[in-house]
């Protein structure tokens, strides 16, 4: 489906990252007192729920560059949150949450619960599960045009 030519302040795009920085100022200011940022809370409870994963793996679940993901993890290693080891092939990075990680996400959480709730009542419970929902699809389906446009690329090269 085409979105219809719209007017800069319209775009898509410009609406999502605003949404985007408002919600995580959001975040960031009910997490201040656990001393972690919405992205490194977020970061921690993927490495919670998914396990170690590769550098590589990890920048896909969280649809972040690895150069993002690298940045956005420093802070968390210094921390001794999150460790990362050299994997058995002796290329790929393994990340992974350490027990103090585990600590200070789940003193955390009643913060970012509290973040929930506020969001939630912005718009409605029923109206952000709805959207988050759809940016799920949204994602996933950008995600695989991806992979198709790269695919065209390669098949191209051969």
């Amino acid at each position: 489906m085409r979105l219809p030519n719209t007017q800069p302040g319209e775009c898509a795009c410009s609406a999502l990252r605003s949404a985007s920085r408002a919600v995580t100022r959001l975040y960031d200011e009910e997490l201040k007192s656990s001393g972690l940022l919405a992205t490194q809370y977020t970061l921690l409870s993927s490495l919670e729920r998914l396990g170690p994963l590769t550098m590589s793996h990890l920048a896909q679940k969280t649809v972040l560059d690895r150069t993002t993901l690298t940045r956005n993890l420093r802070p968390l290693d210094r921390a001794k949150y999150a460790r990362s080891v050299i994997g058995q092939d002796g290329r790929e990075r393994i990340v992974e949450i350490t027990e103090a990680g585990r600590q200070v996400l789940r003193s955390a959480r009643p913060l970012w619960q509290s973040a929930q709730r506020r969001v939630g009542g912005r718009m409605g419970s029923l109206r952000i599960q709805k959207l988050v929902g759809e940016l799920h699809k949204l994602v996933e389906s950008v995600g695989r045009e991806k992979l198709e446009l790269q695919k065209n690329v390669s098949d191209r090269q051969v």
